[in-house]
């Protein structure tokens, strides 16, 4: 499909999926970029240099304090929509070792607490 087929199908949709479809291509685009051109990444990006450190994400969820898992992998995401977003498993393996090393605990109910 071409750029005017994309195009017409997109004036049929609503405004709120308008809003979520561009958004969507925003991410796919920039994490295309990423890819390729890696070199780029390190002087744009603010989070580049704790994007992957978990006591960085770990200090701004402290300072959100969301109480439920949801709300939790929720903030997670709004961190990193402007950077290309951020994948399930890496929210999974980012929220596991919250929970292992910075004192954000998830019940088995899905309430987040906090050691402080």
């Amino acid at each position: 499909m071409d750029y005017d087929g994309v195009s017409a199908l997109a004036k049929t949709l609503g405004y709120r999926d308008k809003l979520r479809l561009a958004q969507l291509l925003i991410q796919l685009a920039r994490r295309e970029e990423e890819q390729e051109h890696p070199e780029k990444r390190g002087a744009e990006s603010a989070m580049a240099s704790s994007e992957w450190n978990p006591g960085f994400v770990a200090e701004r969820i402290r300072k959100l304090r969301p109480r439920s898992r949801t709300a939790l992998l929720n903030s997670i995401d709004a961190m990193y929509q402007f950077h290309g977003g951020i994948s399930a498993e890496d929210k999974e393996r980012l929220v596991k070792e919250l929970d292992r090393d910075h004192g954000i605990a998830i019940s088995q109910n899905n309430r987040v607490s906090y050691s402080d």
